[in-house]
């Protein structure tokens, strides 16, 4: 269901903090991946965590950010 346009990185953990640096300046002001609140439901750990929407496909993304020994990830969000 997702596009070519909101495939922006690779789904998975981060491979350094500078990966998840670059992620994050690519989310801000995104033109197409728009910032959601939090799934209802949604177990919190801590970690600094962000929703995203695709305007263009309707498709759901998780980003959560490093934070050591944590390594974040960006992954597409599974629908219930």
């Amino acid at each position: 269901m997702s596009c070519s346009i909101c495939e922006i990185h690779p789904e998975g953990a981060f491979a350094s903090a500078g990966e998840d640096l670059e992620l994050e300046k690519m989310l801000t002001d995104h033109p197409v991946l728009i910032a959601i609140p939090t799934p209802a439901g949604w177990r919190e750990y801590g970690l600094m965590e962000h929703f995203f929407q695709c305007s263009q496909c309707g498709e759901k993304w998780y980003y959560a950010q490093s934070d050591f020994p944590y390594r974040g990830c960006w992954s597409k969000l599974e629908e219930d």
